[in-house]
Parts: C-alpha cells; sequence; structure tokens
C-alpha cells in the first residue's frame, strides 16, 4: 500500500486562520486531502494511483473522472512527462493490488461508462423551469426492468395457449394444419392440384348489387356450389361452402340426409361494398374434401323466382314438380332434382309475402278513407247539433221493428290496426292430402251442437 509522507498525524491541531502566515490556504487543502486519502486506503484492499497527480482512489470508476479532470488542466499536462512511443503503459498497469488480480480491459470500461453515463441536467435552459421544457426520454438506468415469465414447470397453474381464429384449420387430404383459408388454398395449390381441379382466386368489380347477384347465382350454378353466409358487418361479407361444418342431429330415427362433412373447404367468397355502391368480390369455387352433388345444393334466388313465376301462373304443386323435371332432365343443376317439398316451401314464403304487402297497401288506403269520412261525419255532428239546438229539426216516434233492424254506428277517429283482414285478399284454397304432411291446416268446421238425452 502506497500513502503519501505525513510528518505528523495530530497536525490538524495546528491548523490556525487562512490569514496567518503559520499556515497557507493551500496547505491547509493538501493537509485534507492527504488525511482522507489515508483513511480510504485504510479501508480498502485496492488502490488506483493517478499517472498524472499521484492521487490515490479507491474504485476505477472515480479514476477515470478524476483522470479527465486532470488531462482538461494544462498545467498538470506541462509538469507530467510525456512517456515515449515504445514504453508507452496504460494507467492500468499502476494499480496497486493486495492480493488480488489484476484488473484488465480498463478501455472497454471507459467505453461502457460513457454510454450508461448519466445525463445532466444542465441541458435544460435555466431560464425556464424543466417541467415547462420538452420532457426528455427516461434513460436506460431509470427504465422498469424487464419482467421475464418464469418457465412452464415453475408455475402454479397452467397458461392457455393463444389461439386465434383458424389455427384448428386442417386439410382435408393430409395431416398439414394452417392459419386460414388463404394459406389452405395456397397449400392446395402446390400438394392437390391437379388438371381438372384448379385451385385459382377469382376476383370481380361490380358497378352495382344486382350485377353481383346474378353472377353470383349463375357461378354458383356452373360450379355446383351453394355458399352460405357466415358473417357480414360494415360492408364486409364472408360465404362459405355449404357443407362446412358438423351435422348434429335432433331426433336419431326420423331419416335424415345431412349435408355437413365436418370437414372444411377452399370454397369462399368474400364481398365488400364501397360508399359508391360498387361490389368487390373474391374468392374460390373450388372444393376439397367432399363430391359435388346437385342433389344437396340450395336454390339460388335466380331459380327461386322462376319456380315463383309458375307460381303466379296458379298452377299446382304437382303441374310446377313436372314441369321443372321434364324442362331440366337434360341439364345438371339443382332444378333438375327439385323435389314437391321445396316447391311447396316456396309457396307457403311467396304466399306470405303477397299477403303482408297487401295487407301494407290496402292498410295505407284505409287510413286515408277513413280521415275523410271521419271529417265529413264530424262536419255533419255539429250542423246536426246546431238545428237541434234551435229548433229546426224534430224527431219523429219510431217503431219496435224498426229499433230491432238498426245497429250501432261505430265511429273513431284512430285508425284500423294492420292485423285487420284486407278486402279485397282472396280466400286460401284448401290444401292437397299430400301437402297436409308438411303444413298444418286450422280446421275452421264448428262444432257440433249437443242434443240433450231424455232421462
Amino acid at each position: 500500500m502506497t500513502a503519501l509522507p505525513i510528518e505528523t498525524y495530530n497536525m490538524i491541531d495546528q491548523i490556525s486562520c487562512p490569514e496567518c502566515t503559520t499556515w497557507t490556504r493551500d496547505d491547509c487543502k493538501v493537509l485534507i486531502n492527504a488525511i482522507r486519502t489515508e483513511k480510504k486506503n485504510q479501508e480498502t484492499k485496492a488502490s488506483f494511483l493517478c499517472s498524472y497527480c499521484n492521487a490515490v482512489f479507491r474504485t476505477v470508476r472515480h479514476l477515470v473522472q478524476h483522470k479527465r479532470i486532470c488531462s482538461s488542466q494544462p498545467a498538470v499536462l506541462e509538469n507530467h512527462e510525456e512517456e515515449e512511443d515504445g514504453d508507452e503503459v496504460d494507467y492500468m498497469e499502476e494499480m496497486i493490488v493486495e492480493q488480488e488480480e489484476e484488473v484488465i480491459g480498463i478501455d472497454e470500461y471507459v467505453k461502457v461508462e460513457e454510454e450508461h453515463e448519466k445525463p445532466s441536467t444542465s441541458s435544460y435552459d435555466s431560464a425556464v423551469p424543466p417541467h415547462r421544457q420538452t420532457p426528455r426520454g427516461i434513460p436506460p438506468h431509470h427504465a422498469p426492468p424487464n419482467k421475464m415469465m418464469p418457465p412452464m414447470e415453475k408455475l402454479k397453474f397452467p397458461v392457455p395457449a393463444s389461439r386465434h381464429r383458424g389455427s384448428q384449420t386442417k386439410c382435408p387430404e393430409c395431416t398439414v394444419t394452417v392459419e386460414s383459408i388463404e394459406e389452405l388454398m395456397v397449400h392446395c395449390r402446390d400438394k392437390h392440384e391437379s388438371e381438372d381441379r384448379k385451385f385459382c382466386v377469382e376476383r370481380q368489380l361490380f358497378e352495382a348489387r344486382d350485377e353481383f347477384r346474378k353472377w353470383f347465382d349463375q357461378r354458383q350454378e356452373d360450379t355446383c356450389t351453394s355458399l352460405t353466409k357466415r358473417t357480414g358487418h360494415g360492408g364486409e361479407t364472408f360465404y362459405r361452402c355449404h357443407r362446412v361444418g358438423k351435422y348434429q342431429s335432433v331426433a336419431k330415427a326420423r331419416k335424415s340426409n345431412p349435408r355437413k362433412i365436418d370437414q372444411t373447404c377452399t370454397a369462399y367468397l368474400k364481398v365488400f361494398v364501397q360508399e359508391d355502391g360498387s361490389v368487390w368480390a373474391n374468392g374460390c369455387f373450388t372444393h376439397i374434401g367432399h363430391e359435388l352433388d346437385h342433389k344437396l345444393l340450395w336454390l339460388t334466388e335466380t331459380q327461386e323466382n322462376y319456380v315463383r313465376e309458375l307460381i303466379d301462373l296458379n298452377w299446382t304443386s304437382d303441374q310446377i314438380f313436372f314441369y321443372i323435371r321434364d324442362e331440366y332432365k337434360n341439364y345438371e343443376c339443382k332444378l333438375k332434382y327439385i323435389s314437391k317439398n321445396d316447391i311447396r316451401n316456396i309457396t307457403v314464403r311467396y304466399n306470405r309475402e303477397k299477403t303482408r304487402r297487401h295487407g301494407v297497401d290496402n292498410g295505407s288506403k284505409k287510413n286515408a278513407k277513413n280521415i275523410d269520412e271521419e271529417i265529413i261525419e264530424k262536419e255533419m255532428q255539429i250542423q246536426k247539433y246546431e238545428e237541434i239546438k234551435e229548433g229546426i229539426v224534430t224527431f219523429p216516434e219510431e217503431s219496435d221493428d224498426e229499433t230491432k233492424t238498426k245497429r250501432p254506428r261505430i265511429s273513431s277517429s284512430s285508425p284500423p290496426s294492420s292485423q285487420e283482414k284486407p278486402e279485397n285478399l282472396l280466400p286460401a284454397q284448401p290444401n292437397t292430402e299430400d301437402e297436409n304432411e308438411y303444413i298444418n291446416v286450422v280446421d275452421d268446421e264448428p262444432c257440433p251442437i249437443l242434443e240433450k238425452i231424455p232421462v
């Protein structure tokens, strides 16, 4: 251990006023620094000596800071003897170590210290308080520590795996799992594409929604496809193949023909409706994982309108059934395999729509007519009241027969409810025996009169 020569340890008691000639201010500072240095040397095992002024420090950090100060003072640099080029020795070699290995790599340590050095508050403008100036970023030494999750085996509770929608989509013909329908398309194009089955994405732009509906129905009919709506919000609609999903039987005893295959399919369509009314459509009409069967398709909007035109001709269900079967016997589409049950369902829906439509039209006409009648009736009542008051009108006596034949007249200011039966609506025709299997008919016959049996 190196210590500066000190004459006596009781010299601190001999310090007098700095103005006296016995002790000067510089002498007092030198003595105080010597005492502090001696105390530091007694407490630490290692000491670091400055090569400029021979000051001893306890840590490398204080030595580095002190060397920067010494190197900036020209008086210290003049007194310091410069070493030759070949004999230049790093100041870390002048370290004095007791019972420890020599510390190396001081250059790297200085660089790290400069990078992580605390920013000085002197960068703020002294005329403006710091809280009113542009805030600085959080320094690295003030940033919160990074929290790391412990290993899974050390957790006391299970952490659920993060899964997003579509992560369980599996290819029907292999064991590959994909995360979206687009990735399934790419996989099928690379692995399962053939000359008869091409997995390609179609993109179309339509100026109006009617054009899109015509194209949509035609593409479904040409590709033996039925797409059902899955989601729709914000002008975006997503359609999937109607055979995607899992079938859950409600009644096991009932004979059923499930359409679901409990697998996924590449047939889909995404529709985007713009603000100007134009429609963007992109999707695929190629199927995978199931066979194409026209019998299992749904009727398109165009095909259903064709059946409604035949219903307007007052044809029966049997006439429509045999006529369509004969017309489409050489054309592969859903109409070739249409059933009587399909025709009955369309008839029921169509009659409900017509009833609702006629009820609204008749109700609006009745409202306008009733308002005019009520105004005329009120004017007549006011006029009769004035005549009665003046004694102009006399009431003749009525016979009992006339009183019995009279009926009370109901006058109300409120319009009739929409539940009233329309006047021009034709009575519904009774259903046939076949229709009774699918449509419930209410029996309107009155109950028989019970006769008393003599005792």
